[in-house]
């Protein structure tokens, strides 16, 4: 009974340690990966076109990108060009679905989620700690047959959301989070494939985002890096 009891012990004693250092490891293996460890400050820009799908329709998208926090976006519909962008002190956006082709400001709250999704730019998990962010390690779970670890992500902002990433290569299959539309909280689940070594750095090529019943596929034609652009691009309108 008593050597029993030891054996339990000591098990439990090595895996607490054991267990505080598994998120780190996890993270460290997935910069390694997706080759932000080594080209990720090198990448200064990207541009990227491609293709969107939602509702029935196909439109064109092109994306683009500029260290720290520049971001545009811009999707053909039917010929009208929607256009969502931020610099590093303000969002805007021009939507002519809405009937207006004049840019508008976006709220703040808006504004830094959308500042804070220049992914593709992004060191994802150097110094999270310094930056405020918190992750715990909740298990594994499959993802569209892929084993993976379930980590639990809290931003500095307080912002929840749940990232997958595979036990076998380290990149991540997917993200849950939960955003506010129209008032109510829907969970929107995000799920990344067709990776490929774009200067280093691994990007997926196909982007499926699922929520309140609807779907929007995203695919990568082309992808640029390095490329000249202006801040006057992420400038609002006057």
């Amino acid at each position: 009974m008593f050597r029993k009891s030891f054996l339990v012990l000591i098990a439990l004693i090595l895996a607490v340690p054991l267990y505080s250092q598994t998120v780190d490891d996890i993270l460290a293996k997935s910069q390694k990966a997706s080759g932000y460890d080594v080209h990720g400050k090198d990448l200064t820009s990207l541009k990227i076109t491609g293709k969107m799908s939602m509702m029935g329709m196909d439109m064109d998208i092109i994306i683009f990108n500029k260290k720290p926090y520049f971001k545009r976006t811009e999707i053909d519909i039917m010929g009208s060009k929607m256009i969502t962008a931020c610099n590093e002190t303000e969002g805007w956006a021009i939507n002519p679905m809405a009937g207006s082709s004049k840019a508008e400001k976006l709220p703040d709250s808006i504004f830094q989620k959308t500042k804070d999704q220049n992914d593709f730019l992004s060191d994802k998990w150097g110094d999270y700690k310094a930056k405020g962010i918190k992750i715990e390690l909740l298990g594994k779970e499959t993802v569209n047959d892929k084993e993976c670890y379930k980590l639990d992500v809290t931003s500095k902002a307080g912002d929840k959301s749940l990232v997958y990433l595979g036990t076998a290569d380290y990149l991540p299959w997917m993200m849950k989070m939960n955003e506010s539309q129209m008032g109510r909280d829907t969970e929107v689940e995000v799920y990344m494939s067709d990776y490929k070594n774009i200067s280093g750095i691994m990007i997926p090529h196909t982007i499926n985002t699922k929520a309140a019943g609807q779907e929007m596929k995203m695919t990568f034609e082309k992808v640029e890096t390095n490329i000249p652009m202006g801040d006057d691009l992420f400038s609002m309108p006057k």
